[in-house]
């Protein structure tokens, strides 16, 4: 769990240096700091739980989120969405954790149409033989 809490440190500060104006960082690029960091919330998750929130501690993230929205990376609002998420994930404990990403997601059944059983005989009927043309001979 050591290194989860220096992994949290380092992935804090290298994208809180981003939100400044000399940083060379990319947007792609803290994307992919910020998936790091999604990735080891769950990796966390799964391994103890109940220290979770004591590692990954949201308010430095809920102030990296401040922070992007006021910085050069305000135009990007997927950035702003990850931190949020890393923020809900780095609250949240145990199962409601897992389950936090998706509550705002619809259900899988509710947006499925259903097949309608047609009969065979109404579907022979509805299926047309393309015409044939003749070709013509010279």
């Amino acid at each position: 769990m050591e290194f989860m809490a220096s992994l949290q440190k380092s992935l804090l500060m290298v994208t809180s240096g981003a939100c400044e104006e000399g940083s060379s960082l990319t947007s792609s690029q803290m994307k992919d700091l910020l998936k790091l960091g999604i990735i080891a919330i769950r990796h966390t998750q799964r391994i103890n739980s109940s220290s979770c929130q004591q590692i990954w501690q949201p308010d430095p993230w809920r102030i990296l989120c401040e922070r992007l929205e006021a910085s050069r990376f305000k135009s990007s609002p997927a950035l702003r969405k990850m931190c949020e998420q890393l923020v809900g994930l780095a609250h949240a404990t145990g199962i409601s954790a897992k389950c936090s990403t998706k509550t705002d997601l619809p259900t899988p059944g509710s947006t499925k149409r259903k097949a309608v059983n047609i009969p065979e005989e109404d579907i022979k009927s509805q299926v047309k033989k393309p015409k044939r043309e003749d070709k013509i001979r010279s």
